[in-house]
């Protein structure tokens, strides 16, 4: 995935096919945290992105996939400076170079 929000988007779309329509609002709630922009550009997946968008919100609001509207823009990316935490998880992954060990954080 190319972005964090998407993996969250994603993960919303397939509780909703499971019928897991609690689960499925929360990961689009985190994912929401990220905002909406899409690219659409030749170098992005917006298009994608953006049907996907829409089959969610239109599945947790319960209208038309048309109602809704995708914002042309950069999705936001992945941070440079650390590993690729899971964004569907409350676990920070960190890694001490120096001594090779990682750190597992848990939050809330």
């Amino acid at each position: 995935m190319t972005s964090p929000r998407n993996v969250l988007l994603y993960q919303a779309g397939v509780h909703l096919c499971r019928g897991e329509g609690s689960a499925g609002r929360g990961m689009y709630d985190r994912a929401s945290r990220y905002g909406w922009a899409t690219n659409t550009g030749a170098d992005g997946s917006g298009e994608v992105d953006c049907a996907t968008y829409r089959a969610v919100r239109s599945v947790l609001e319960q209208q038309a996939s048309e109602t809704f509207a995708c914002a042309e823009g950069r999705p936001p990316t992945w941070p440079t400076d650390t590993d690729r935490d899971d964004p569907r998880t409350n676990t920070t992954t960190t890694a001490i170079t120096r001594t090779g060990t990682t750190t597992l954080t848990t939050t809330s």
